[in-house]
């Protein structure tokens, strides 16, 4: 038990955030503060943390061009906080990626989701390709549990490290720090674990032998 609970505390969320230049994500928005994760803990949603969260972050990035957030509706950030504090739809990516920003200035450039190149994930060849990074920390588990479903199925699965910030700014997907191909096509951008890699491949016409 750590301290924080033996005095009867208990964790209500978190946000992580970074500069632009710095940012884990496939976009380019230099001289903004990127969000990385936003998260409330489930019991605790609906009494402002959210809000008071963002703020901070909103805060910190005084004297940037403003605060840039990549959202989407099962893995990332929900868009309605951002859209409650004025931020603005800036960019999107099928089939439900999109880039939220919220400027200081109205000179100030829009970031927006960077090129891909479709160069990568044409190298990927049959069998399941995960580019994964150590940024979340979901990740390690889900790529043990993908390993051993792509085992039963036997599948090939091969697992590529993003090391650097640079590397996914320019991954084959928007989110940058993880990805899921099969057969060299996008099935997936957010850690999934063993039950969501085997209900995604039963919808595919990937033979399985």
């Amino acid at each position: 038990m750590n301290e924080g609970a033996k005095r009867g505390l208990t964790a209500r969320g978190f946000i992580e955030y970074i500069p632009g230049e710095y940012a884990w994500h496939g976009i380019d928005a230099e001289g903004y503060m990127v969000i990385h994760c936003i998260w409330v803990v489930g019991q605790h949603r609906e009494h402002g943390y959210g809000s008071k969260l963002l703020m901070h972050c909103l805060n910190d990035a005084k004297g940037m061009n403003g605060v840039a957030v990549v959202t989407g509706r099962k893995w990332l950030p929900g868009a309605r906080l951002f859209l409650k504090h004025r931020f603005e739809r800036v960019d999107s990516k099928p089939p439900d990626v999109e880039l939220f920003a919220r400027r200081f200035s109205d000179k100030a450039p829009l970031p927006k989701f960077n090129v891909i190149s479709r160069a990568e994930s044409e190298k990927c060849g049959h069998g399941i390709t995960v580019f994964k990074s150590d940024q979340c920390p979901y990740v390690d588990g889900a790529v043990k549990e993908m390993t051993e479903a792509a085992k039963q199925v036997n599948l090939p699965i091969l697992v590529k490290d993003i090391k650097t910030c640079e590397e996914a700014q320019h991954n084959i997907h928007p989110y940058g720090t993880f990805c899921v191909l099969l057969d060299g096509k996008v099935i997936a951008y957010r850690p999934i674990g063993a039950r969501g890699l085997l209900n995604l491949l039963s919808k595919t016409n990937s033979s399985c032998h």
